[in-house]
């Protein structure tokens, strides 16, 4: 990585590591400030209390010192821009309550509703994760109807169930698992794939802990929660691939 490079990947590590009030203190003692030196340390740590957003400043103030060609206004505008940028991904997320059991006084919505959502609305690429598959014959409808529109579909699937039996591979649904030659080695008889997860496109994201199955998608008390939009549905389905392009959630 350039120098450049590095006092962007620090600006971008500050933004995230600090709360809002404390990067426009930052910015604006940036704004006055020529280039980076001991006192100049020292004087944005009046801003920072903490350990944790010192250090913080340290990995900023370091990368501004291998480009000293840029000038404190220009690190405050990164760091003021980057911020805009940071708060508006997250306030584009949306997240709503899903709920399978007993009726309340909350307005959430159904685990099976959002889960055949899900699969409909992928574009591109759907990830599908759960640790138990039984009797969901409309999701496996679902999955094929999306094949069909051209949809990439990873199957991923706990290898010491049955899991794999409700669905049928094909071309574009590809099925997964965590073999057991790759589970802890701290205790490998007792490790499961136990997330489940459904994630279209990189915009939504649908975390439960309901299995891919009748019950849990009609009948069991089961919470979730669906994030439409931000970082996190791009966060989770690159975790997954980065898993697979890995190896360590191999092809079955």
């Amino acid at each position: 990585m350039t120098t450049t490079g590095d006092l962007v990947a620090a600006v971008v590590d500050t933004v995230r590591a600090l709360p809002g009030d404390q990067i426009e203190l930052v910015a604006t003692a940036l704004d006055r400030i020529d280039v980076p030196g001991l006192t100049t340390l020292q004087a944005l740590y009046r801003f920072v209390p903490t350990e944790p957003y010192r250090a913080a400043i340290d990995r900023l103030h370091a990368a501004w010192r291998r480009s000293p060609e840029t000038s404190g206004a220009s690190v405050a505008l990164a760091l003021r821009a980057a911020h805009a940028s940071h708060h508006s991904a997250r306030s584009e997320s949306q997240i709503d309550v899903v709920w399978t059991g007993p009726d309340g006084d909350v307005d959430v919505r159904l685990t099976y509703a959002v889960l055949i959502e899900v699969i409909r609305t992928a574009v591109r690429s759907l990830i599908l994760v759960s640790f138990a598959a039984y009797r969901v014959r409309e999701v496996v409808e679902a999955l094929h109807q999306a094949a069909n529109r051209g949809i990439e579909i990873r199957l991923i699937l706990d290898g010491g169930t049955e899991a794999a039996r409700a669905f049928e591979v094909s071309e574009r649904i590809v099925h997964y698992t965590w073999p057991p030659t790759l589970l802890p080695e701290h205790d490998p008889g007792h490790a499961s794939l136990h997330a489940k997860a459904a994630i279209a496109d990189d915009r939504l994201a649908f975390v439960t802990s309901a299995n891919l199955t009748e019950y849990a998608l009609d009948r069991n008390m089961e919470l979730g929660l669906l994030v439409r939009g931000g970082a996190v549905p791009k966060l989770l389905s690159h975790h997954f691939n980065d898993l697979i392009d890995r190896n360590v959630l191999v092809r079955a």
